[in-house]
């Protein structure tokens, strides 16, 4: 029992319950996938750009203490060096002057820097040095080398004239005995001016501990934070036991040189690894912050939460097997009922009826096969209809295309005409070009009379008498009674066109066309007989079965077949055009359509 129960639901081929169970199997465990797919995604996205803002906030808010700092220490600097006497009077002494008047001098600055100094908490010491070297100190700084004025960042510091400039000290300048820690110092310093000559130099350092506390951003294992300047030194580095003194050295390099500034964060790989990179740049300092936190960290909950989320689909999926076995039997027996009937249907028999009465989706495809029936019935009526009315449509938009060609030559006969007699003539093959024109173009309708169609084949002559200066003439024999009775546009030109082109032009004698319009036997009879060159037996079938026949030296680029053609879908089979020829003597085209009069 229980392997006939499987049988039947894995053999696709002759199973209805089987393809409905494993239809429902295939979109259910598709829907689950998909929809554990797109979650995991977004949550992906969501813990990163939360990770993202978090660090993104926490660098910003770190930068902002920095720059407060920093900002308050260039006052103090700013209070040092600008048209202060104290520092104006110690900047203009001499290095190693003695009386009294410089023992005062020295004693109120370094009274005055002391006082600065103890005011600021956060700075480890203030240092006012002379281009001659004197210096003094207050604070904890560790003594600096005396050969200060010859080191680059003084220069540059004079050099700024008043100026703010960051310097970062490396602690090879100081004396390393009296440090408690082998680390860089930061200071600002400006020039001590007076008028736009420079005294010395005045700076205020940073405590280093201040930046670890600012930067302690570790929110999990292995993320780092660094401070770069402008030529890519370390000003910070949370790695305290790196040696890295520039980025540009380090592996780190592609993480400075990816920094978008309209992108402050990106997914970088470092090492083989990836890396959540977010980027600060102070507009104070010039500074930029980088922080940096591993992928697979952030992303550990969302892993710990997937492989969760793995269990509890295995058990959905087990729940879906029992449930879609028993859908699929319960909707089994309707469905061969209505493939039943699908069957009658395919058989011919429109008048079909099934004993359906669920009303769950099935019922409701039941409901939908009798409207589809029923409208089968209403489209296999209009079916016939329709596919004459496209046809109708597809010819419409072929006739009413003109070929350029024929325009150009016809213009440039009047060109012709115009430059060589200056006559009336001109007027008269305008006049007869834009009444074809008018006729052939500006008429929307299908159907016009026969005068009409006269009309423009007269028009279409007068212009090419010109053009063949009078090599052929055209007889006209038309029942008077007829004239009002309609036609299909575009009928008659081709045809005189194709005696012109193919029959008179090749000939060597006079052209003639004569065209007889009489009604016979309830039809209209169009016979144009030309005495060209004649066409060949074998011909005259090809010339009515090709449509296609395009000539870029024709007016409309409309052959006989197409004539044929149009006239039998449009009046029927028993109509359309008949070829009688012999060569060297004549050609005579008889068109056959039906008496339509104008209120028709």
């Amino acid at each position: 029992m229980l392997r006939s129960l499987i049988m039947s639901l894995l053999n696709i081929k002759k199973s209805i319950q089987a393809k409905i169970f494993i239809a429902f199997i295939t979109v259910s465990i598709l829907v689950l996938l998909i929809n554990t797919f797109v979650w995991y995604i977004n949550s992906s996205n969501i813990i990163i750009n939360n990770s993202n803002k978090y660090e993104v906030d926490n660098i910003s808010r770190s930068n902002e203490s920095l720059e407060i700092l920093l900002k308050d220490i260039d006052n103090t600097v700013t209070i040092i060096t600008y048209k202060n006497p104290y520092v104006i009077d110690y900047m203009k002494g001499s290095a190693d002057a003695s009386d009294y008047d410089s023992f005062q001098v020295m004693y109120k600055f370094t009274e005055f820097l002391q006082s600065l100094y103890i005011t600021k908490a956060y700075t480890p010491s203030i240092a006012v040095v002379r281009i001659d070297g004197g210096k003094v100190l207050a604070g904890r700084r560790p003594i600096i080398f005396d050969n200060i004025p010859e080191r680059p960042w003084f220069k540059k510091v004079l050099d700024a004239k008043g100026n703010r400039i960051i310097i970062k000290h490396d602690p090879s300048e100081f004396d390393i005995k009296n440090t408690t820690d082998n680390e860089p110092t930061i200071s600002i310093g400006r020039a001590v001016m007076e008028d736009d000559r420079p005294l010395g130099i005045a700076t205020v350092d940073i405590d280093y501990s201040i930046l670890r506390k600012y930067f302690n951003l570790h929110i999990t294992e292995g993320s780092s934070v660094f401070i770069i300047d402008e030529q890519g030194d370390f000003i910070y580095n949370s790695n305290r036991d790196s040696k890295m003194v520039n980025i540009k050295d380090s592996n780190l390099n592609t993480v400075f040189m990816n920094y978008d500034i309209s992108n402050n964060h990106t997914i970088q790989n470092i090492n083989g690894k990836d890396y959540l990179v977010v980027y600060y740049k102070s507009e104070y300092t010039g500074w930029t912050t980088i922080g940096m936190v591993p992928k697979n960290t952030i992303m550990s909950d969302v892993t710990s939460l997937r492989n969760k989320t793995g269990w509890f689909l295995l058990l959905v999926v087990g729940l879906t097997l029992l449930f879609s076995i028993f859908i699929s039997y319960k909707i089994t027996n309707n469905i061969k009922k209505l493939r039943n009937a699908m069957n009658f249907v395919g058989a011919g028999n429109l008048d079909v009826e099934t004993a359906i009465n669920s009303v769950d989706e099935v019922g409701q495809l039941n409901e939908g096969f009798h409207i589809m029936v029923a409208r089968i019935k209403s489209l296999m009526v209009n079916l016939k209809n329709r596919e004459q009315q496209k046809r109708e449509a597809e010819l419409q938009a072929l006739q009413a295309q003109i070929n350029p060609h024929f325009l150009y030559n016809t213009l440039n006969t009047i060109r012709y005409l115009a430059k060589i007699q200056n006559v009336t003539n001109i007027e008269e093959i305008t006049i007869s070009f834009i009444e074809l024109l008018r006729i052939s173009i500006g008429n929307n309708t299908e159907l016009i009379t026969i005068q009409e169609e006269l009309e423009q084949v007269k028009s279409y002559i007068n212009i090419q008498k010109y053009k063949y200066t009078d090599k052929f003439s055209v007889i006209f024999q038309v029942e008077e009674d007829i004239l009002k009775y309609k036609t299909l546009k575009l009928i008659l030109q081709p045809i005189v066109e194709n005696a012109l082109i193919h029959g008179i032009e090749p000939s060597e004698r006079e052209g003639i066309i004569d065209i007889k319009i009489y009604r016979d036997e309830g039809a209209i009879k169009i016979i144009t007989t030309d005495n060209g060159v004649g066409i060949e037996e074998v011909e005259i079938k090809n010339i009515l079965e090709k449509q296609d026949n395009k000539d870029k030296k024709r007016f409309s680029g409309i052959g006989i077949g197409n004539v044929n053609e149009r006239i039998k879908l449009h009046f029927g089979n028993q109509y359309g055009i008949q070829i009688f020829s012999q060569l060297g003597v004549y050609t005579a085209v008889e068109v056959t359509i039906p008496t339509l009069r104008e209120e028709e």
